[in-house]
């Protein structure tokens, strides 16, 4: 069956901080059921020390066979002895093994390694530290998993328990998802506890783009014999496991709440603890199916089918888990159970705003009343004192006739807040009973609703304030993360581009949200820049002027090409309208500590043959002597040089030329060719040469087969015996 779902491939590590948890058999099992569903599946025995992963697969293969075959350690080993070699030229038909299942399901498995007699010698003398540092190490495991993130769909690795070197790569380097599995017990638990947190710390400090690092425990050899322990423990997990678990989704009525819970999510993906499981390497998903839900097969499909989904529609755990497993499986459903709970959430929302309007409605009808009876008094005596002060004037002959008739102002207090509190109930109804909740349009209007509310009705209903922007801030995320993908093109000019001349841009003042996003992705699209941050949070805040978008990327998000800083944090603002035009941008590193770059230098060699009737060795010298000025180049010096008579030598030279050994030394080989052409005139072709000397390049000089100056150089040949490349 060929999985016709279109999803993101993944790494994903199966980790355990002490052994006997059952970490191999479930991925395994996991593998093969993904295997089952359509999926590319490659499966990496990474646990060097203690090797058998092919054990699980006896039945369907010659274990004898795959022992003796490449693995893993071998990889390693190959990069530490050849500097150079490149993921896409390795012979891969001698590492990795291909298993079939009942003539249906076929994965790929990459053992340990060759378990000859220099296999645990290969595994204790491996040193990571000199692999890191003087083989580059780094870079050659991110080119191993951009190779196999290319050739399969999910990469399952595992890993070696406690903490390791390797298994320091496998938690922090290598994975997307990190499954931790552990027993009931202190020691265990609080050990992926801390694998965890240093995981998802380390991955931010690596210096290979990637999305943010997500956690996923579960509890293995769980006994239901003795339910008292067994309540405890899980409630203790179940408390614990939060802060692992920060990816679940929210609900939308409130963004502090999960929509489903840790205990929800563990409950169903706990691996109970069966006898028959404990003796031997089995495939139970084969063996016993995953009808059963007392029986191991039924919860690895539960962790595949969260795992094969991407941790997304994890809410199905609970309420419809075959659609959860059709979703896996790539079939096409209809899932009303998120509808249904997002409309008793929204039914909740609105009972509590009934209930919190209510109250606030009786608290301003009794301010009312009280103002009304102050209001009251204050007229009564000020009657008084006029008809007393009129009475007066009246006897002394000085009356004015018109100060007892005047009216007081009339009771214009009670008349505005009759008025606000109706438009405030107008607001609250309109958005408790629209069911536009989630519609960008909806959301704006109420914006703007919202500040036509009395202070007092906007502090009431601060929680309508909060999730419009939630509302808005889920459709917005995008503008936001088109102009964090353009700042990794170019840093540097990113704080000019919202210059109204801008060539690329046009004018930004004004455009819609939708036009900037448009505007920027056909930029950063053809330029290829990855949307990976490496750790960001997004926070949008509504104000009477429009909203204010917050963006701040912690880690090594500018790394890319330009390798500009080793660690950074960085921040944009924009500010949009109510309309959600652009009105202003702000971009700011908040803390970054610059990579400190080691330039290399190139070796040029000038090679000069006999005839120098045209170029004397004052020129040669006066070109060795331009080209020493430039620290980049160590130069050295071949007067009365003869060519070699091996074609294969990298001294075989049939007219002049400049070679360069790698498309890297190309601009430096321009950089020889112009001095050469500005002290003789003559103009040198270039030649790519590979040749296993770094950074150098020679140059061949010689008057007798001098180039002509005056030919253009594109229509400069070499011999038709030169060796190409």
């Amino acid at each position: 069956m060929v999985n016709q779902k279109k999803i993101p491939s993944r790494v994903i590590t199966f980790y355990s901080y002490k052994g006997g948890v059952g970490r191999s058999m479930a991925m395994a099992n996991i593998g093969v059921l993904m295997a089952a569903w359509g999926y590319k599946v490659l499966l990496i025995d990474w646990d060097l020390e203690a090797p058998g992963l092919e054990n699980y697969f006896c039945h369907h293969l010659n274990v004898q066979e795959v022992q003796n075959k490449k693995g893993l350690i071998d990889l390693l080993h190959l990069k530490a002895q050849c500097d150079e070699i490149l993921v896409e030229e390795i012979p891969w038909q001698e590492y990795i093994n291909k298993i079939v299942i009942n003539n249906t399901i076929s994965i790929d498995l990459l053992n340990a390694g060759k378990r000859d007699e220099n296999y645990f010698i290969k595994v204790r003398q491996f040193d990571y530290t000199g692999f890191y540092k003087e083989s580059d190490g780094g870079q050659y495991l991110e080119n191993l998993r951009e190779y196999w993130l290319e050739e399969y769909d999910f990469i399952l690795i595992d890993s070696r328990t406690g903490l390791t070197d390797s298994s320091g790569i496998c938690s922090i380097h290598m994975p997307d998802v990190l499954v931790l599995l552990f027993t009931p017990n202190e020691q265990s638990f609080n050990g992926i506890k801390e694998v965890a947190k240093k995981a998802t710390e380390g991955q931010k400090q690596i210096m290979y783009d990637r999305f943010r690092l997500r956690v996923l425990p579960i509890p293995s050899r769980i006994e239901n014999a003795e339910t008292q322990l067994l309540d405890e423990w899980m409630g203790k997990i179940y408390r614990e496991s939060a802060d692992m678990l920060e990816w679940l989704p929210k609900k939308e009525s409130n963004t502090e709440e999960f929509s489903i819970t840790p205990d929800q999510v563990i409950g169903q993906l706990k691996i109970p603890y069966k006898t028959f499981y404990a003796y031997g390497e089995r495939l139970s998903v084969i063996e016993r199916g995953t009808l059963d839900p007392h029986d191991l097969g039924y919860v690895y499909e539960n962790i595949a089918a969260v795992l094969a989904n991407d941790l997304q529609n994890i809410h199905l755990l609970t309420d419809a888990r075959d659609l959860l497993i059709k979703k896996a499986k790539g079939e096409e459903v209809i899932d009303y159970s998120d509808l249904e709970r997002k409309y008793a959430e929204e039914q909740d929302a609105k009972v509590r705003l009934q209930e919190e309007l209510k109250k606030k409605e009786s608290l301003i009808e009794q301010k009312t009343v009280q103002s009304k009876k102050k209001k009251s008094t204050f007229i009564w005596v000020a009657v008084v004192l006029g008809l007393l002060i009129a009475a007066i004037f009246y006897a002394v002959g000085s009356i004015n006739t018109n100060s007892g008739t005047d009216k007081p102002a009339g009771d214009t207090t009670a008349i505005a807040g009759d008025s606000d509190r109706d438009k405030a109930a107008n607001f609250a109804t309109q958005y408790s009973t629209s069911n536009q909740q989630a519609e960008l349009g909806f959301n704006l209007a109420m914006a703007q609703k919202y500040y036509e509310l009395d202070a007092a009705y906007q502090d009431t209903f601060k929680n309508i304030k909060d999730k419009i922007e939630f509302a808005v801030s889920y459709r917005f995320q995008e503008l936001a993360d088109s102009f964090y993908f353009l700042l990794r093109k170019d840093p540097s000019s990113l704080s000019g581009l919202l210059n109204d001349t801008l060539y690329q841009f046009g004018s930004l003042k004004n455009m819609t949200a939708k036009n900037i996003i448009s505007r920027l992705n056909s930029i950063v699209k053809p330029a290829g820049i990855s949307n990976t941050p490496v750790d960001t949070s997004f926070d949008l805040v509504l104000d009477k002027g429009g909203f204010k978008a917050t963006y701040t990327v912690n880690g090594n998000s500018l790394i890319g090409s330009y390798r500009k800083y080793k660690t950074v944090k960085t921040t944009d603002v924009l500010l949009f309208d109510q309309d959600l035009k652009l009105t202003a941008y702000n971009y700011q590193v908040l803390d970054s500590q610059a990579v400190a770059v080691a330039v290399a230098k190139t070796t040029v060699e000038l090679l000069i043959c006999n005839s120098v009737s045209k170029m004397d060795y004052s020129n040669f010298n006066a070109i060795a002597g331009m080209l020493r000025n430039d620290k980049n180049f160590i130069v050295s010096s071949n007067a009365n040089f003869t060519s070699s008579r091996d074609v294969g030598s990298p001294y075989y030279f049939t007219a002049p030329v400049i070679k360069y050994s790698d498309e890297a030394l190309r601009s430096r080989a321009s950089q020889v060719q112009q001095a050469i052409r500005k002290v003789s005139g003559y103009t040198v072709p270039l030649k790519l040469q590979r040749s296993s000397r770094k950074n150098y390049i020679s140059a061949y000089l010689c008057s007798e087969k001098a180039v002509d100056p005056k030919m253009d150089v594109r229509q400069q040949k070499l011999p038709d015996n030169r060796k190409k490349y």
